[in-house]
């Protein structure tokens, strides 16, 4: 297993914050802007190993100079050096920002200093391997997506952005009038905590009064409550993803139940 310190010194990758996003948004609709998303097609793997990494070669996986090497060496494990990041190493993501940093401002972009993954000429903002691009120089967007591509390969590019980290984006660009919606966020909650269907709906989030529930000993809970019970941080936190991103009505219910978050009743 590669130990920080040993293996590795630094795992650090920022990424774009929410608000970022949202103000890319915002500011592509005051100015009537398109905006743009692009995917890097498997980003980690691109780069390449900036220690020296070893790895036991999975069971299963066989080629020619293993082979060989087992027949002559019966006895030994065998350790093959990785020459690319993998997905699932600690160290992956802090290669790849260094090294689509090192891009941008190659492209001769500049930095943001109050978030490290808003980059400007055009305005990019970078999640992970999702990017995010708005700007009234059409050509400079046309040259920053060869270059992309150059550098990269074959990107996914959207020239209407659509869909951006689980958010639905309906932006009419002749009206100036954008739509934020998170639908499958919402359904994707309720399929992984089924208790959460039986729940009924409400015109407005919020309640003026709130039903505990009640965890005496002699008291049997509902599906329901057990379900919230048990996943109550999951089940918030989530609620939270979506209140900063397309449901701020949620906001003030959000912030209320947090507060019940180390002993939810």
């Amino acid at each position: 297993m590669a130990k920080i310190g040993l293996d590795f010194y630094s795992v650090f990758s920022p990424m774009a914050m929410l608000e970022t996003a949202r103000t890319l948004l915002a500011t592509a609709v005051n100015y009537k802007c398109p905006v743009a998303h692009a995917d890097v097609p498997m980003a980690f793997i691109q780069q390449d190993m900036d220690t020296a990494t070893w790895i036991y070669p999975p069971d299963g996986v066989e080629f020619d100079l293993l082979n060989h090497l087992r027949e002559k060496f019966p006895q030994p494990k065998f350790a093959l050096r990785l020459m690319k990041a993998l997905y699932g190493l600690k160290q992956s993501p802090a290669i790849w920002n260094k090294r689509v940093d090192g891009f941008m401002t190659e492209q001769g972009f500049t930095r943001c200093t109050s978030d490290s993954c808003l980059y400007y000429v055009v305005l990019v903002s970078l999640s992970v391997d999702d990017l995010l691009i708005t700007g009234n120089d059409n050509d400079g967007i046309k040259t920053f997506r060869d270059a992309l591509n150059s550098n990269f390969g074959e990107c996914t590019w959207n020239d209407n952005c659509s869909s951006f980290l689980g958010v639905n984006l309906q932006y009419d660009l002749v009206t100036g009038v954008l739509m934020m919606s998170c639908p499958g966020k919402i359904d994707s909650l309720l399929a992984k905590y089924s208790g959460l269907q039986k729940l009924t709906s409400s015109l407005v989030p919020y309640a003026t009064t709130f039903k505990k529930i009640d965890d005496s000993v002699d008291h049997q809970l509902t599906d329901i409550q057990e379900c919230i019970r048990e996943n109550f941080a999951s089940i918030v936190g989530a609620c939270i993803y979506m209140s900063i991103t397309a449901r701020p009505d949620i906001t003030t219910l959000c912030n209320k139940a947090c507060k019940g978050m180390h002993n939810p009743k």
